[in-house]
């Protein structure tokens, strides 16, 4: 597969995906009257769900504790 089939594939799933996500249905009942396999449903929503976490933007914050005068350090 080249690179375009490949980029349309991910394009038309995403498409789909976001319609399964929007339609409150299980696999199975949104799967079955579009002919399509359950399993590569729940693929491609595993796949867009990764991308989907790993671009988002992760912030540090600064934590400040107080010391404890007692505190014992080994």
């Amino acid at each position: 597969m080249t690179t375009p089939e490949r980029e349309t594939l991910q394009q038309i799933w995403s498409a789909r995906v976001q319609e399964f996500r929007a339609s409150g249905l299980t696999g199975p009942q949104w799967c079955e009257p579009r002919g399509l396999k359950v399993k590569q449903l729940h693929y491609w929503n595993r796949k867009f769900c990764t991308a989907d976490a790993s671009a988002s933007d992760t912030t540090w914050i600064a934590v400040n504790t107080p010391s404890t005068p007692d505190a014992v350090l080994m």
